[in-house]
């Protein structure tokens, strides 16, 4: 699982490196020290676990769970009980009480991995058809069919395999709507259907005949997630 450390103290995101070397389960993708910062790399490079500190300078950690359109798996750490119940409203996964003893840490990525297990149950179930806004009318698209989605500003140009569709949403809130195990952000406007790679480089791949490059901020979360998860022989 990936995940992204987001605390202001510099001590505090080492000690979660350190807990983290013990835990096989888990890739570190980034660090933030603030929330503003975790918000703009998760715009640009989901993770599946935020390990996100409660009481930093300016926006607080459960301010930025209320902003997010889509909520990782989030464990929260801090040094002040008394935002547990705060947290729990806003469905994280558990709460960490600084300092981190290695035992309640692992306990806590454990229910991390439990609950990413249901998420993915979830996606193999997901709607099989979107209804897509194009002018005044709505047209059934099945997800499997999508090839692969460009950003346009605040449209999207959705690729099939029989059309192109143009519909007024941002890339960040279809991206919201699609089933993550089967759809990657690979650039700042571009999410790819897994199932329509053609080929893969170190830093383009081909869906459709086209040729689309891989972001260098993209590029370890989905070679983690896709392409390693799914290769024989390594």
């Amino acid at each position: 699982m990936t995940c992204l450390l987001v605390d202001d103290e510099p001590l505090a995101r080492q000690g979660l490196q350190l807990l983290i070397a013990e835990t096989p389960q888990l890739t570190v993708a980034g660090e933030a020290e603030s929330a503003d910062q975790a918000a703009a790399f998760l715009d640009q490079q989901p993770v599946d676990v935020l390990f996100l500190d409660i009481d930093m300078p300016g926006v607080s950690g459960l301010s930025l769970l209320k902003t997010l359109p889509r909520l990782p798996i989030t464990i929260l750490t801090t040094a002040y009980p008394q935002f547990a119940l705060d947290g729990y409203e806003l469905n994280v996964t558990d709460y960490l009480l600084k300092p981190i003893r290695l035992d309640r840490f692992l306990k806590a990525v454990q229910k991390a991995v439990q609950q990413l297990q249901l998420q993915q149950k979830d996606s193999a179930m997901a709607p099989i058809t979107l209804f897509v806004k194009t002018g005044r009318s709505y047209v059934p698209v099945k997800i499997t069919d999508i090839q692969y989605i460009e950003g346009l500003k605040d449209y999207v140009l959705i690729h099939t395999s029989t059309d192109r569709l143009l519909t007024a949403l941002t890339l960040k809130q279809l991206e919201a709507s699609l089933p993550p195990t089967h759809f990657r952000r690979v650039n700042k406007s571009c999410i790819i259907n897994v199932a329509h790679i053609q080929r893969v480089e170190t830093d383009l791949l081909v869906v459709a005949k086209r040729e689309i490059t891989i972001g260098d901020r993209y590029r370890t979360a989905f070679f983690q997630k896709v392409i390693q998860a799914k290769t024989l022989g390594l």
